[in-house]
């Protein structure tokens, strides 16, 4: 939504997807956000978990004339598409939202010259004013001297759950 608001000229719209229920799911939300806002959602191209070849997806969506490209995949999925991306010229073309993006360790696998003209969504903000992420930002940052990325600080979530469950519970 805010990247719809912020390019309200943009009214093409690509997306890649994986093939699996979580991608779907994305496709699902975004075509519901493309319709409420008025977007024309110009194509899709479905994809296997761990796919390397995203050539023809990037040729059909510069070929769509797609303002954005949004691609829902993930990781190293994620990193061959982009650098495939910008081989193809697509990145002078449309511009590109990773929906879903580990966050740093993305971009520094990718580099710079690979991020220009790409929107990455972040699942995890480092400045949210909650107690247990300003613990986990600092313990990580005395140890690490640096902060946490999206894969750390999910996996840390998910124990501190799974303890408080446990505690919770009393078993």
């Amino acid at each position: 939504k805010p990247l719809i608001k912020k390019f309200p000229e943009a009214k093409r719209w690509y997306t890649i997807t994986p093939d699996y229920v979580f991608g779907h799911s994305l496709l699902d939300n975004a075509k519901a956000v493309f319709e409420e806002f008025g977007v024309e959602h110009v194509g899709n191209d479905m994809h296997p978990i761990g796919h390397t070849e995203f050539s023809s997806f990037i040729t059909k969506a510069m070929a769509a004339k797609a303002d954005f490209v949004v691609f829902f995949n993930f990781g190293k999925d994620t990193i061959n598409a982009l650098k495939q991306a910008n081989n193809f010229g697509l990145t002078q073309k449309a511009k590109i939202l990773v929906a879903w993006s580990s966050g740093l360790r993305d971009l520094e696998e990718i580099g710079p010259d690979f991020c220009e003209r790409v929107y990455f969504g972040c699942q995890f903000w480092h400045d949210v004013d909650a107690p247990v992420t300003q613990k986990l930002n600092k313990v990580w940052m005395e140890k690490y001297n640096r902060f946490p990325s999206y894969p750390e600080a999910s996996q840390y979530m998910i124990v501190k759950l799974l303890i408080m469950g446990m505690e919770k519970s009393g078993s």
